[in-house]
């Protein structure tokens, strides 16, 4: 069982990790350009996703549905899942872009699928026991 960081999924580490992203790629514009790069499969939204599910699982009361905190939790894992997947289809797009452009990127890539898609679905996992 992985350990759980819990300064992962404060507010503002979760409210962070989108506008890192999009700074990044603001950054980085041109350099994207001239290489005919793009992200077209909304890693930014799918991130500021996670800040609701977060807030609401932290809700959970006793006595509270149990099915309504699960299905946000597999909601939540499934939303993990696909930023792990596209974080790193966004790495193969960036392979070869040079420096420092694709230094940048994969960073926050990085920690995209380490802080975000990896710990999601670990954190879902811990929670319900799997």
């Amino acid at each position: 069982m992985p350990v759980i960081d819990l300064t992962k999924i404060t507010d503002a580490y979760i409210s962070s990790l989108p506008t890192k992203w999009k700074a990044a790629k603001t950054k980085h514009d041109a350099a994207l350009k001239a290489k005919k790069i793009t992200f077209n499969k909304s890693l930014g939204s799918k991130l500021d996703k996670r800040l609701a599910w977060y807030k609401s699982i932290r809700k959970y009361k006793a006595g509270d549905s149990l099915l309504l905190v699960k299905a946000q939790l597999n909601s939540m894992k499934s939303n993990g899942k696909e930023i792990k997947t596209v974080a790193e289809a966004y790495q193969a797009k960036i392979k070869g872009m040079g420096d420092p452009a694709e230094k940048e990127l994969r960073s926050i890539l990085n920690t995209i699928i380490s802080d975000a898609g990896k710990y999601d679905m670990d954190y879902v996992d811990g929670k319900l026991n799997k």
